[in-house]
């Protein structure tokens, strides 16, 4: 089975103070560091609605989309994701695909279930949302193999509304 998250504005939602935090563990110290937080900081933003336009306020959370620097950092942004979980995951900036397999339907849903909980808190803690309607999933089955109707679903906070391909 591969579920293939969405997540809703990861480029609008990264937290600055969690991002800087997670470069200065992995990679970037002292003058690296100082770096990054001078491009994301002093970034300011309006909103204009029927021409009318709002204060001008710093902006605290994102990075900038269409940046070379923006993909980039959300992968330095998601890249502990693996440590909350025992499938296995493959990402490209904000796009997630979790994948696990088992001969049994009923495992196979039972343990994505599970593994998908720690995935959602994962997301919690570090402020990003699971887009639920715009997430997916597929199951493999073996050249030839017939495999029962099966009446397992996939859930995130009690919710099912999934689709498969």
């Amino acid at each position: 089975m591969a579920i293939f998250l969405d997540l809703s504005k990861a480029f609008d939602t990264i937290s600055h103070n969690i991002l800087l935090n997670k470069l200065e563990i992995l990679c970037s110290r002292g003058i690296a560091n100082t770096s990054f937080k001078s491009y994301l900081s002093g970034r300011r933003q309006y909103m204009e609605i029927y021409k009318v336009k709002s204060h001008l306020e710093e902006n605290e959370i994102g990075v900038p989309q269409g940046s070379i620097l923006g993909p980039i950092l959300i992968l330095f942004y998601i890249n502990d994701i693996q440590n909350s979980t025992s499938v296995k995951v493959l990402w490209f900036a904000d796009d997630t695909t979790c994948s696990y397999s088992s001969s049994y339907t009923k495992h196979l849903y039972d343990a994505m279930n599970q593994e998908l909980e720690k995935i959602n808190l994962w997301f919690r803690a570090n402020k990003l949302c699971l887009n639920i309607s715009k997430t997916k999933y597929i199951i493999f089955h073996p050249s030839g193999s017939h495999q029962a109707a099966n009446d397992q679903s996939l859930y995130v906070d009690n919710r099912t509304n999934w689709q498969s391909y």
